[in-house]
């Protein structure tokens, strides 16, 4: 079996096309480097959900409500936010 560096003897083989082939099927999938971008992209949406959840219970607390209604708004905000940067990083990675 020839290897794909090596000229093929049958005439109308491409030596190379195996190797051509494997290389077009991964760059297909998606790569480690991209998962751990989107578990960052994770990351960052607990993070921007907890901060604005922090603030909102501080509000709460400062303020003495007997209902945390600025923390229920601020975890609320945090996460459209948070969702909203995860989004938009996502369909810029998949352009």
């Amino acid at each position: 079996m020839n290897t794909p560096s090596e000229p093929s003897d049958e005439p109308g083989v491409d030596a190379n096309a195996e190797g051509r082939e494997s290389t077009r099927s991964r760059s297909r999938e998606p790569s480690r480097s991209s998962g751990m971008r989107y578990a960052a992209m994770g990351t960052e949406l607990a993070s921007y959900t907890l901060t604005f959840a922090a603030i909102g219970y501080a509000i709460d607390w400062y303020q003495g409500h007997a209902k945390p209604y600025a923390t229920a708004a601020a975890t609320l905000i945090g996460f459209v936010y948070g969702m909203f940067r995860f989004i938009v990083e996502v369909q810029r990675v998949n352009r």
